[in-house]
């Protein structure tokens, strides 16, 4: 049997010595942390003393440290919009009120990835069934494996009223809607804000969107730059 410090092997039994510990960190001590802050008082004290007999080079200091960051958080955006997000420009006006032509929005191509979409998203999608596949801005009305259908100008969702759709005009027109539509397990029925204003769900050319036609999620209106805010 071959013996040392901290094991004893016996054939192919390992036996550990627990009385040999590794050893702990050296713990920085009192008189070091001292002796840190010290040279960091003396240090910000000699800043403030320069500061005070440079003021104008002090102001630039200042606005030149605040351009770095600001530059840092614009690359950084760039950077997660790059990979995360693209930008698209609205060319209905289905979403009016809220969205009209000419705004351009941050699309968020990666909130599907881990999640599902969900009612009252406002999505980007193309319908595969059209010709060249053009791009639309729609709101989810409703998910899979449910019942919409449009009565008196109301979304009914299940046989239960939209919650929220009176903040919308009454609609004209119910289209396919008037009657009941059961949306498959991957097929979604979308409306424009502007009600009667919209090419939507309710008609054959563009009818039930499925999942794998969306693009992504409306994240942020980045123009006009009056306008900047998240979309909801």
């Amino acid at each position: 049997m071959e013996e040392r410090d901290d094991l004893l092997i016996d054939d192919d039994v390992l036996i550990v010595d627990d009385s040999v510990k590794p050893p702990e960190p050296q713990k920085e001590d009192r008189r070091t942390r001292r002796k840190r802050f010290r040279a960091y008082a003396r240090y910000r004290a000699r800043m403030r003393v320069w500061e005070l007999a440079h003021p104008v080079r002090a102001a630039w200091k200042r606005i030149l440290i605040w351009a770095v960051e600001i530059a840092a958080v614009l690359v950084l955006a760039y950077g997660l919009s790059w990979f995360f997000c693209r930008t698209i420009q609205v060319q209905e006006s289905s979403m009016q009120p809220g969205i009209t032509a000419g705004d351009v929005f941050l699309v968020n191509t990666a909130a599907y990835a881990i999640g599902e979409p969900d009612r009252g998203d406002v999505v980007v999608f193309r319908n595969s069934r059209e010709t060249g596949a053009n791009m639309h801005v729609k709101r989810i009305i409703g998910l899979p494996g449910e019942i919409v259908q449009i009565l008196d100008g109301h979304v009914y969702i299940d046989g239960e009223p939209l919650k929220g759709d009176d903040r919308y005009p009454e609609i004209v027109d119910a289209g396919l809607a008037a009657e009941q539509i059961e949306l498959d397990y991957n097929e979604y029925f979308v409306l424009g804000d502007n009600r009667n204003g919209s090419e939507d769900s309710r008609y054959s050319t563009l009818g039930n969107i499925r999942e794998d036609d969306i693009i992504g999620k409306v994240w942020l209106r980045i123009r006009p730059i009056t306008r900047i805010w998240f979309v909801r």
